[in-house]
């Protein structure tokens, strides 16, 4: 995974906005401009900000070593969440 400088964005996550972008143009111009339903395009966009830094981290401490490591917050929707 390659970070975008300073930004805490993946190169992958920017790829997928950029791909999301031209699938919903795709869409919305097969289906005559209704595109998809607006809760499917909201969890595409809220995916694409599972585990970016910029969108909030917890910060942990190890008692063993008192290391601090920043874990960014993933999405939990309930569609993300079914198996």
């Amino acid at each position: 995974m390659t970070l975008d400088s300073g930004s805490g964005v993946c190169a992958s996550q920017e790829t997928g906005a950029e791909k999301l972008e031209a699938f919903l143009e795709v869409v919305a111009a097969a289906g005559e401009g209704a595109g998809l339903p607006q809760f499917v395009e909201r969890e595409f966009r809220e995916f694409l900000t599972c585990g970016v830094f910029e969108h909030g981290v917890a910060r942990f401490r190890c008692e063993g070593c008192g290391r601090e490591h920043l874990v960014p917050f993933s999405v939990n929707t309930p569609s993300s969440t079914r198996v």
